[in-house]
């Protein structure tokens, strides 16, 4: 499989000369398998520049074909749908996939934030062909991909789903807006310890063996401390979790706005010093606007 990253900040766009090296815009990731099949994980704000690229593509074709796969409904994981161009054109066809327990259906949302009132045209009057489905935790086919869901913890804040996609004998696990099980109790007993660990043994389960493991990582371990319970992982549980889990890459994503490239070189340099002091074999490859990855040249 090829990967090819257009977003990889969280919470909200961070354009700046800051920011230059990794990227401002929000989640956004393209899937392709050896047929060509498209997959697009999430759909924040680089879906607009993946939006180009598949137009360009399309001179070739007679029409696009892609199934969204959208972790959950947070604005900076559907905030580009409205400038995604192949939307706006007759025969394209995309099929989106959400998670189950929103107040609205995924289309409703889609709908609401192009409410007149936010912007000039409606979602439901785009000519493109779209079909909606929410799930919890299943197995998809679309194509020549085979798909499965996990729900994952973001907190009290909604429905997350990771995604674990297989084709061409290779996996991609799929995990953003994540944190730890273990804030789902204030006091650690025995039998709510026992919980944690077999909820995190499923979650392993679930990575296991990924060829490429995309992993939140908004925070660092001092301001994780300050943001537990906020839903998202630190750098170092997204590294133990790959580690545990006989993950061979390892990519980071949903970067705090706040961070700086400056500051994301600094912790991707303790990452890698960290797996060197451990003799761990994991390779890190952080991940920026612009990343393409082929799975075939790691096997």
């Amino acid at each position: 499989m090829r990967v090819k990253f257009w977003g990889v900040r969280g919470s909200i766009p961070a354009p700046s000369k800051h920011t230059v090296k990794y990227g401002g815009n929000t989640a956004a990731i393209e899937v392709r398998n050896n047929n060509d099949d498209l997959i697009i994980i999430d759909a924040g704000t680089g879906i607009r520049l993946l939006g180009y690229s598949l137009l360009k593509e399309a001179k070739e074709k007679k029409n696009i074909e892609a199934m969204f796969l959208i972790s959950h409904t947070h604005w900076d994981h559907i905030q580009g749908i409205p400038f995604f161009v192949p939307l706006y054109i007759p025969n394209n066809n995309f099929e989106f996939v959400g998670p189950q327990g929103t107040k609205r259906t995924l289309e409703e949302i889609f709908e609401l934030q192009m409410d007149h009132d936010y912007f000039p045209l409606n979602f439901s009057g785009l000519p493109s062909k779209t079909t909606f489905s929410q799930v919890l935790e299943t197995t998809l086919k679309y194509k020549n991909f085979k798909i499965e869901t996990k729900i994952l913890n973001h907190g009290n804040l909604g429905g997350v789903l990771g995604y674990k996609i297989e084709a061409d004998n290779q996996s991609i696990v799929y995990s953003s807006d994540h944190e730890g099980y273990e804030i789902f109790f204030e006091t650690h007993s025995e039998k709510t310890i026992n919980i944690i660990k077999k909820t995190e043994e499923k979650y392993h389960t679930f990575v296991n063996n990924a060829d490429l493991l995309i992993h939140d990582a908004q925070y660092d371990e001092e301001d994780y401390k300050k943001k537990r319970g906020w839903g998202h992982s630190s750098f170092d549980y997204a590294i133990n979790t790959a580690l545990s889990s006989n993950v061979k890459l390892l990519s980071f994503i949903h970067y705090d706005p706040d961070y700086s490239d400056e500051k994301l070189d600094k912790i991707f340099e303790e990452c890698n010093l960290k797996l060197k002091n451990e003799n761990h074999n994991l390779k890190i490859i952080p991940a920026y606007e612009g990343l393409e990855l082929n799975l075939d040249d790691y096997k």
